[in-house]
């Protein structure tokens, strides 16, 4: 929710929500026996992209699903 309440104060800026799970451990390659998949959340694609580029840069994985039914918790 912190994504959707930051693109709501700066409507003009692109958000990108992405390694909001994920804790020091994993940040650590040699821990992980292959690439770890990640998602990542955002309406603007060309922003998507550009963190897409640098998860992968950075030896993610990314979950290439199109569509992902989203639920709030409130």
């Amino acid at each position: 929710m912190a994504a959707a309440k930051i693109q709501e104060a700066f409507p003009d800026t692109r958000v990108v929500k992405s390694l909001n799970a994920v804790n020091v451990s994993m940040t650590r390659r040699q821990t992980l026996p292959a690439a770890t998949t990640v998602f990542l959340s955002g309406n603007d694609s060309e922003a998507k992209k550009v963190v897409s580029q640098l998860l992968t840069d950075l030896g993610w994985a990314l979950c290439t699903e199109q569509h992902v039914d989203i639920v709030q918790f409130q």
